[in-house]
């Protein structure tokens, strides 16, 4: 007993501190951290490979789906396109013919439906050839009014004694060529 009398006089108790988490080494840790995996690369590729095909296959589907609708739409653009135009040109025969507008024969009607999705291509001609021709009429008339205005802006002009482009300028006419 004196000996451990002695000792516990000799020097005084000392106290250890525990180690902190992170004091530790870093193999430790991983070692704890980590839970071991029994996945086997045979396995994991060929059911990736499946989930991939599978991806594809449904992605292919799909485009073919969106496709078929796109078409669709299309032609019924198309035909939508095909009827306004045969039906401006009924008005403009009805109408460039000084008679009345319900009075357009049967026969020019019939000519300008749409059968099983096509149109005849005569009509399709006189139809075109009808939008040129007003297309040319609304330019020429343009181009005269065109003229008219820049003749007064011209006169204008002159009376003032300033230049064409200030006139234009200051009345906030724009180039008009």
């Amino acid at each position: 007993m004196s000996d451990t009398k002695d000792r516990n006089q000799s020097s005084p108790p000392t106290i250890r501190a525990m180690p902190s988490p992170s004091s530790q080494s870093p193999s430790k840790q991983s070692t704890q951290l980590k839970t071991p995996t029994t996945t086997t690369r045979t396995t994991n590729p060929q059911s990736r490979t499946a989930q991939l095909t599978f991806q594809i296959t449904k992605t292919q589907s799909e485009i073919t789906s969106v496709q078929a609708r796109l078409d669709e739409a299309c032609t019924l653009v198309e035909q939508q396109r095909a009827s306004r135009v045969a039906t401006r040109s009924i008005e403009a025969a009805g109408g460039s013919g000084g008679g009345d507008r319900g009075s357009v024969d049967k026969s020019t009607s019939n000519d300008n439906t749409i059968s099983d999705g096509t149109i005849n291509h005569d009509t399709t001609i006189k139809d075109a050839k009808l939008v040129v021709e007003q297309h040319i009429k609304l330019l020429t008339k343009y181009n005269e009014t065109k003229d008219v205005a820049m003749s007064l802006l011209g006169m204008i002009a002159e009376r003032e004694g300033r230049r064409l482009v200030d006139v234009m300028e200051r009345r906030r006419v724009e180039d008009c060529e």
